[in-house]
């Protein structure tokens, strides 16, 4: 029995140590990036699972000298290897991890100062995120900082099946990833129109969005007040930034129109015109005049993006995954537009023009039900069953 059990045990620590090889070599979640391996360019199907962890580490790898924080909006929408970037700036590394708070993204922007060549971030500010209840706390709450215990992930079967799915899926062009750059170039959503089409990806977006949104708070302030736990995170944000003098540009998301659409049918446009001009109060021009907030979320030639009709799976969208999220594409118009200055899409919010911006909001709005009835029917008709 002695004998049995030494060899059982000699035959579980090879398999244990042949594990932790394998997994080491495949790195089926980025976190350990082996001089030998998987090659670094094959996709890694199972990375989101360690996201914020991998984003950290790779700025600790890359010491950029951008970096690019938010949520998965900023994640699938600006790609870091982007033509639109000045040299100037690079490396960029995309450290947005879907979900982040602006407390995760404080987090990230102190590893970067930590890497010790950071000298810009281009921080992604979602509306939503800053809507809060009337008597939630104003405090927020300290992030967690993501903890992975290297020799429990590396021994694990979960990792050791999730690295052979990363080898049976390296040469597939459609499988998913987050790349050695940070960015999530959702490639899986290339397979998803051909199988379903656009308009099925949308409308199942745009379901679970109507019904975010009938729920959602209708406010971005707490008790009436000016102040909510967002807003708190925002200013530390700012601080940790300017105590290391890092240049942060802010950046309104594109929604898609069928998402402003939304917004007013839900009742929070008013918020949403109130956080602008918010925004613009608290995030004012540099004293060298550069923008601070750039915003990007009216009517536009691009969020009015028409989408493929019901049962098509050939056609497909140049801008948008679907409602909530761009494509790189159209990140590159917003960067050209930041950084060269040309185009007309986006302007830079500032209190002097916030009123102006709001005002063509609202015809956007107006004009949008003339322009696109189809949409803004369907639109209201989807928001309709999703009210309680």
């Amino acid at each position: 029995m002695r004998h049995y059990l030494t060899r059982l045990g000699i035959a579980f620590a090879a398999f244990i140590a042949a594990a932790a090889c394998i997994n080491l070599l495949v790195d089926p979640y980025r976190l350990w990036n082996p001089p030998v391996g998987l090659d670094a360019a094959a996709p890694r199907p199972r990375a989101v699972q360690h996201d914020a962890s991998l984003k950290l580490r790779g700025i600790a790898r890359t010491r950029p000298v951008t970096l690019i924080l938010g949520n998965s909006r900023a994640e699938i929408g600006f790609d870091p290897r982007a033509t639109a970037w000045p040299a100037a700036m690079h490396p960029v590394y995309n450290a947005a991890v879907p979900g982040a708070s602006l407390g995760m993204a404080e987090a990230a922007l102190a590893s970067g100062i930590a890497a010790g060549r950071l000298r810009t971030a281009v921080v992604g500010l979602d509306f939503l995120d800053f809507l809060v209840a009337s008597n939630e706390s104003v405090e927020p709450a300290a992030p967690a900082a993501p903890r992975t215990n290297d020799l429990s992930v590396l021994i694990s079967l979960d990792t050791l099946i999730d690295s052979g799915v990363t080898v049976l899926q390296r040469h597939d062009p459609d499988a998913a990833d987050v790349d050695a750059s940070g960015f999530n170039p959702l490639h899986e959503y290339r397979r998803y129109a051909r199988e379903e089409g656009y308009a099925s990806i949308f409308r199942q977006r745009d379901a679970t969005n109507a019904r975010t949104y009938v729920k959602s708070p209708k406010g971005i302030f707490v008790n009436g007040g000016t102040e909510s736990a967002s807003w708190r995170e925002l200013e530390r944000l700012v601080a940790t930034a300017r105590a290391a003098d890092i240049r942060l540009e802010f950046v309104i998301y594109p929604y898609h129109a069928r998402i402003l659409e939304m917004f007013y049918h839900a009742g929070l446009a008013p918020a949403f015109k109130q956080w602008k001009r918010e925004l613009a109060r608290r995030l004012p021009a540099t004293a060298t005049g550069s923008c601070s907030v750039w915003d990007f979320s009216g009517y536009s030639e691009f969020t009015t993006e028409s989408v493929p009709a019901a049962g098509d799976r050939t056609s497909t969208t140049r801008w948008y995954w679907e409602s909530g999220h761009f494509k790189s594409e159209l990140g590159s118009v917003m960067l050209e537009r930041m950084y060269d200055g040309s185009g007309s899409f986006g302007t830079c919010l500032t209190e002097s023009s916030v009123g102006m911006e709001n005002a063509r909001l609202d015809a956007g709005h107006e004009s949008f039900a003339k322009r696109h009835p189809d949409v803004a029917a369907g639109v209201l008709k989807l928001f309709s069953s999703a009210s309680p």
